[in-house]
């Protein structure tokens, strides 16, 4: 059972592990492709060297020269760098930057982009392959060659694009970092939690060794007073397990039956011996103390708290189905369920058996005389089981089995 129990856990947390990579695996790869949100940075002179979310811009004029001969109204040239730096964990693509400038402009020339002047703002839209996306950590560089009428100064920008998804930043993402959390909680719980049962399993398989030991010793004092009953709680317990496993009773169910059964005449300990080894008819008085046996029983397992339920075996074995028995009275489903299994194994074991006031029925008897008290001894359906153990030969397997 703990081996199926590891088996299921483990495949349920494979699974679930499996679905977090992937969920991992489907989120970079689908939002690592798709560009994001476009996105707008402005600028001026006094922030120009700022990055605004990773994102920043600068210039640099690496010549310039005079040249009214072919631009007598715009004279001054310069040589104009730009550089967009992209220092986020995202990428940046498909942009354009507009530029303006202290005083109208002319384009000579230009790199690495597309643009357009309208008086002194001149726009650039990202062309070439190292400018159209801007990996993280990397420049895009675009520049030209301008002309104005004196010493032009950047002014204003504004650079607009479209800045990759950051995946960590993402809802989906963070859920997916906390189900991978829980995970690895839950493998060291699952881990813990299937210790813990190795470990309660243990001590259960001890526990009812030490219960069943106690319990047999305890019954060898019982036949120890009687030749004629040695080995009775053993058999009857035999039978009674046979009996619930038929009727589908749980394998716990089954399991505590047996142990209950073991204690069933654990009062007999309390009756005379002259009393109980008598081969002759029994006095009303001599009866009366057999019948004590029950809550003697009772009494003697009040403090046994080990397995629920252990004191009604003894105490109602001898009730009857019809009410006629001891030592309450009680009358059909009335009596406990394991009381009436008890009843019917205990009179098969005493009708089968040898006793000091007589010799053992047959099997023709036994199943007449199981027939004829259903209703009045015995619960019929149970009666009915034993019948049909009886003719199956499994009582008598089991017999056999505890006799050997």
């Amino acid at each position: 059972m703990l081996q199926k129990k590891r088996i299921i856990v483990i495949m349920g947390f494979s699974i679930s592990l499996i679905m977090i990579i992937c969920g991992f695996i489907g989120l970079n790869h689908y939002y690592g492709r798709k560009s994001g949100e476009l996105q707008t940075f402005e600028f001026n002179q006094e922030n120009l060297d700022t990055l605004q979310d990773g994102l920043g811009i600068s210039m640099s004029i690496s010549k310039n020269w005079e040249d009214e001969e072919f631009h007598p109204d715009l004279p001054m040239g310069a040589q104009y760098d730009y550089v967009i730096r992209n220092e986020a964990v995202s990428n940046f693509d498909n942009w354009t930057a507009v530029l303006t400038y202290s005083d109208d402009v002319y384009i000579d020339s230009a790199w690495n982009g597309a643009f357009s002047v309208d008086g002194n703002v001149v726009t650039f839209s990202a062309q070439a392959v190292d400018t159209v996306h801007i990996k993280t950590g990397q420049d895009g560089t675009f520049g030209a060659i301008m002309y104005s009428k004196d010493q032009i100064s950047l002014e204003h920008v504004v650079i607009s694009g479209y800045k990759g998804y950051i995946v960590s930043d993402m809802l989906a993402n963070k859920i997916l970092n906390g189900l991978l959390i829980m995970w690895i909680i839950g493998v060291i719980s699952a881990q813990i939690m299937m210790y813990n049962d190795k470990r309660y399993q243990k001590q259960q398989i001890r526990d009812a060794k030490i219960i069943k030991q106690s319990m047999d010793m305890y019954i060898g004092f019982i036949d120890a007073k009687d030749a004629y009953t040695r080995g009775h709680s053993t058999r009857v317990a035999e039978y009674a397990t046979e009996i619930a496993r038929r009727m589908k009773l749980s394998k716990y169910n089954v399991d505590k039956l047996y142990y209950i059964t073991l204690m069933h005449d654990c009062g007999k300990i309390g009756v005379p011996d002259a009393v109980l080894k008598k081969p002759g008819k029994l006095t009303d008085q001599e009866f009366d103390q057999i019948k004590t046996h029950t809550t003697v029983g009772d009494e003697i397992l009040k403090n046994f708290t080990a397995i629920n339920g252990i004191r009604e075996g003894a105490h109602y074995h001898h009730e009857r189905y019809d009410g006629k028995g001891y030592p309450s009275g009680l009358k059909g489903e009335k009596i406990p369920l394991f009381a009436r299994i008890i009843c019917v194994a205990d009179a098969y074991d005493a009708m089968s058996s040898d006793r000091c006031y007589r010799k053992h029925l047959c099997e023709e008897e036994i199943i007449t005389e199981l027939k004829k008290n259903k209703g009045k001894q015995f619960d019929p359906e149970l009666a009915d089981i034993m019948v049909g153990m009886i003719q199956d030969g499994t009582a008598n397997e089991l017999k056999g089995k505890k006799a050997s």
